[in-house]
């Protein structure tokens, strides 16, 4: 949200781009560690007593690893495509009724596993108290491993040190765990992990717009120990009710840690980014002008304005992005929940925006995050049912006297759950894109 966000983007984005990722192919052995993991984990798992699991959590108060072997459990097995094969493992606890899914899939280009964890009230009333859900809990390295290296990154903290590369020793006895704030996952944190031992090792990906967290520990015993998921869940499931945890991917690697890297960026271009008429993604140039408004509170005379010197400079934009602001509120933009247009600051409404980026070739984005709210906004005030927190709004305490939720106690401030919730947010129609010509909303929803 600052303009350091958006010249990180694009430079990422070049960087990953294909003629960076450097000429790397998976080797046999790669593509059998993976393999064999995905047959332990989910083809044989419960084939001889009890299954292998890899994920954990806690039920009626009891860790699942006491318990999840006596449930009863079902597999299945499907192609998706020529690449990739889904397995779905299905408990089911008849006491309380609760039924777990997990449906994971296996690459058989790149030596990669990937799951998420679903979490279904099937009875007719609430289920014991669901806790500490992690959707990884697995133990890598072998015991011999040696040395074992953590590769990090910072997240973005709008500083210059933002997105820098780390490394951690993971000596005996070590204990390391990382989240980031505010709610956003890569606000002080990046959910992006490689582990490197004796010449191998296991990039870890945990794909959550929200507050997540991971531990890494290494005992006296055997390897370290990953556990990675929502940061804190404590629940029960009302009837029909179900819940998700955080994708976790995980790919195996032979070589050293920069090779394993570029393999990674090869199997993200190959099997997540979308394609821009049948070719890989290009990056997108965006331009704003929030940075040069006390508190981002931008007006439509200086949008326009900003808008017009990029021109003049002969800098083309494929975006024109409104950041946070544009909404009633007073100091800065910190105040968020009243979505609606600012017509003071901008009396023509965005349209006026929109029209004049597209005349000049530029599509417009508006920032617009939900699941924040504050004390005294529109949503507080008028369906403190939505807001965990109700009308005091937010989730935590305030940030630097700005309004803003620090660290979240229970999770995401708005029960969001797709577009249609996201309409659902709004006061009035006046943000619908027919009226106000919008191309894109950055919305993070969890």
């Amino acid at each position: 949200m600052r303009s350091g966000l958006l010249l990180n983007a694009i430079v990422v984005l070049w960087l990953l781009s294909p003629q960076h990722a450097g000429a790397v192919s998976p080797t046999p052995v790669e593509m059998a560690e993976a393999r064999q993991w995905a047959a332990a984990k989910f083809a044989d798992a419960g084939k001889t007593g009890g299954a292998e699991t890899f994920f954990s959590f806690t039920y009626d108060g009891k860790p699942s690893a006491g318990f999840l072997g006596t449930w009863n459990l079902k597999r299945a097995v499907r192609p998706l495509d020529a690449q990739r094969t889904e397995y779905t493992l299905t408990y089911f606890d008849p006491k309380t009724g609760l039924l777990i899914r997990c449906v994971g899939v296996e690459n058989h280009d790149f030596p990669t596993v990937e799951w998420t964890l679903y979490f279904k009230n099937t009875s007719g009333k609430g289920t014991p108290i669901l806790s500490d859900i992690q959707a990884l809990d697995a133990i890598f390295a072998p015991k011999n491993s040696g040395d074992v290296l953590l590769h990090h990154f910072r997240g973005d903290s709008c500083t210059r040190d933002s997105f820098e590369p780390l490394r951690t020793m993971l000596a005996p006895g070590i204990d390391r765990r990382f989240a980031p704030v505010g709610g956003r996952p890569s606000n002080g944190e990046w959910p992006y992990y490689d582990l490197e031992w004796n010449g191998a090792g296991a990039i870890l990906a945990i794909g959550w717009p929200g507050q997540w967290a991971c531990r890494f520990t290494r005992d006296r015993g055997p390897g370290v120990r990953v556990r990675a998921g929502q940061e804190l869940t404590h629940f029960t499931l009302h009837p029909g009710e179900e819940v998700r945890t955080p994708l976790i991917t995980v790919m195996f690697y032979r070589r050293d840690w920069i090779g394993a890297q570029n393999m990674w960026r090869r199997w993200m271009f190959a099997q997540n980014f979308p394609k821009e008429h049948g070719k890989p993604v290009s990056a997108k140039l965006a331009g704003f002008c929030g940075n040069y408004f006390p508190g981002y509170r931008t007006n439509q005379k200086g949008e326009i304005k900003f808008i017009d010197r990029y021109i003049e400079e002969g800098i083309k934009l494929d975006y024109w992005w409104i950041d946070a602001g544009w909404y009633p509120c007073t100091g800065d933009w910190g105040p968020v929940g009243t979505w609606e247009v600012d017509r003071e600051r901008h009396p023509g409404g965005l349209r006026v925006i929109s029209d004049h980026a597209h005349s000049k070739g530029m599509q417009l984005i508006l920032w617009f995050e939900p699941e924040r709210v504050t004390k005294g906004s529109w949503l507080a005030l008028n369906h403190p049912e939505w807001v965990l927190g109700g009308k005091d709004g937010g989730l935590g305490h305030a940030q630097q006297g700005a309004g803003l939720c620090a660290r979240p106690q229970v999770g995401w401030a708005m029960a969001t759950g797709g577009p249609a919730s996201v309409r659902r947010l709004l006061p009035t129609d006046k943000l619908q894109h027919g009226e106000q010509r919008l191309d894109g909303l950055p919305v993070r929803l969890p």
